[in-house]
């Protein structure tokens, strides 16, 4: 469903999802870990990163992206009353704290479920087989970053709580540049930061990773 969305964005994806959740049904699976093992019927597994989907719906509170580790959530059957008690927690910072939530932590996961089918990797939807194994690979990505400084500072202007980088004098010039979730067309997009960015790094390969357009 959200690989056909002709619009991204919360209200499109609060729409796709009351839409899938009356057809949806739950799914025998079981959830793996360096420590242990548990079987579970559920209607939503999440492998997160950080603390959120965006959009401060927190699938993870307190999750941290430097920390090493991956947050599995797993969610058991609801109805629509649960459904929508599940929707106040995920945007109150509360949802691991339900009884339908169930939550593991760890740098290696395997899923298992009873036939193969579609996950969803950011929005993106693949075909996989009936185990699914997520493992953490430390310092495999190398980061070239910049100073930041306040907007209000390197151009007098006021942006609240949004950053611009420093003024490059010097061309970044670098391997590899991968973008994602720039949403361009949204009031949130960093459209400026980027286009700074990008007019001041040189790159062999330049990876547009998803979510860049909003329409």
């Amino acid at each position: 469903r959200f690989n056909t969305l002709t619009s991204r964005g919360l209200t499109a994806y609060i729409r796709t999802a009351l839409a899938a959740l009356r057809q949806i049904r739950s799914e025998r699976v079981v959830l793996a870990t360096a420590e242990q093992r548990v079987t579970l019927d559920i209607l939503l597994v999440a492998v997160a990163n950080s603390d959120q989907y965006g959009n401060n719906a927190r699938i993870a509170p307190s999750a941290r992206v430097d920390d090493g580790s991956l947050d599995l959530v797993a969610v058991r059957p609801v109805g629509i009353v649960g459904a929508a008690t599940l929707a106040a927690r995920l945007f109150s910072g509360r949802f691991d704290q339900s009884p339908h939530v169930c939550r593991l932590r760890g740098s290696h996961f395997v899923i298992e479920r009873a036939a193969p089918g579609l996950i969803h990797t950011d929005g993106e939807t693949h075909a996989t087989g009936s185990t699914v194994r997520v493992v953490v690979h430390p310092r495999s990505l190398r980061i070239a970053a910049r100073k930041f400084i306040r907007d209000s500072e390197d151009r007098g202007q006021r942006s609240g709580r949004f950053f611009l980088p420093v003024i490059m004098k010097n061309l970044l010039r670098v391997r590899t540049v991968i973008l994602s979730d720039v949403h361009l067309g949204t009031v949130e997009s960093k459209a400026a930061e980027v286009n700074h960015f990008l007019r001041h790094t040189r790159c062999e390969k330049l990876i547009l990773n998803g979510d860049i357009i909003d329409g």
